[in-house]
């Protein structure tokens, strides 16, 4: 209870996104919503639904963007089709900097599927062991990181925690 997190969504964010979002809320944390713009649009599967896009609080390149908070998540988004997840968070480095400086004062980052990509991006795979979506196999291991696949149990390694496999590793990866 207590813990305030900052919730990071990409554009293309997916219905994990919402599973997510209650899960955070039902351990009794405080989310805050982060992005980099001030709209962050659905992926398509989610917007057929008529879910529009989000507004996020905090933008995550701002200095100190995750200074308040006692944990960070990388929320699901598409990697199905066309889409690029997390293009927007890779291309800034004043974000990818505050996601050092967070995993670097001890302060838990969590990635769900696609958030890998950033974690490679941000050099926090390293010598630790991560799951995710396969296609972002290669980022990890040229990052230094070892991938163990998206058919497995989340991955506590140091400050980073990674899973995949939201609709059934859910509850785990939370």
């Amino acid at each position: 209870l207590g813990v305030r997190l900052l919730v990071h969504a990409s554009p293309i964010y997916g219905s994990g996104y919402f599973l997510n979002r209650d899960l955070f809320d039902g351990n009794g944390w405080t989310s805050t919503l982060a992005g980099l713009g001030g709209e962050i649009p659905p992926c398509p599967f989610v917007a057929r639904y008529g879910v529009g896009p989000l507004r996020p609080v905090v933008r995550t390149d701002q200095p100190g963007a995750a200074d308040f908070f006692r944990a960070v998540a990388l929320v699901p988004a598409s990697s199905q089709g066309a889409g690029d997840p997390y293009a927007d968070l890779i291309a800034s480095p004043p974000a990818l900097d505050a996601l050092r400086k967070a995993a670097g004062s001890g302060v838990p980052v969590l990635s769900i599927c696609s958030g890998v990509r950033v974690l490679a991006a941000a050099d926090l795979v390293r010598g630790r062991q991560v799951v995710g979506e396969p296609k972002y196999k290669a980022a990890v291991e040229a990052a230094g990181g070892a991938f163990l696949g998206k058919d497995h149990p989340p991955v506590v390694d140091g400050p980073i925690v990674t899973g995949a496999r939201d609709q059934y590793y859910d509850f785990a990866n939370v």
